[in-house]
């Protein structure tokens, strides 16, 4: 049985605490994007545009009791006018449950509209598993991408009502 995930939007008090929650992602990421701690930190440039820019840019937790388990982060392409999961990541300990697909219908249920989704081509466990969200949720199409970083993506677009 799937534990109940409650989404919450992360308060600019939590920041910190969302910080530290990103430095493991990047961390889990990094096997795939060979990205390297600069002072012991991973970087991430658009960190403070989470606070700054209004709706166009939102934190989530995924909780399970009041635990947190997980987070994403969310931007609006405001030219394309498509909602967008920048990162989204679920703690080790919660992966495999059910709390990451509960947590991303959720997340995209809040935004109704037209979506888009990239994974890195070379991480499939993150395909398969957006595949897995969005089968029998929304229909999608799917397409390989380039990326100035030379790392492949997979993109599917979509629109939830």
């Amino acid at each position: 049985m799937t534990p109940q995930v409650r989404i919450e939007q992360v308060t600019p008090s939590e920041r910190d605490v969302l910080w530290h929650y990103l430095q493991f992602y990047i961390y889990d990421m990094s096997r795939f994007t060979g990205a390297q701690p600069v002072g012991g930190v991973f970087p991430y440039s658009r960190f403070n545009a989470y606070w700054g820019e209004g709706e166009r840019r939102s934190a989530w937790w995924a909780k399970v009791g009041g635990e947190i388990a997980g987070f994403a982060l969310v931007r609006l392409d405001a030219g394309e006018g498509r909602h967008e999961i920048a990162e989204f990541f679920i703690v080790n300990r919660w992966r495999r449950r059910g709390i990451g697909l509960s947590f991303a219908r959720q997340l995209l249920t809040r935004f109704p509209g037209p979506w888009r989704l990239e994974e890195l081509a070379n991480n499939q466990g993150a395909i398969a598993f957006w595949r897995r969200v969005l089968g029998g949720f929304a229909p999608y199409t799917e397409a390989p991408r380039g990326h100035a970083d030379g790392i492949e993506r997979i993109e599917q677009r979509f629109v939830v009502s």
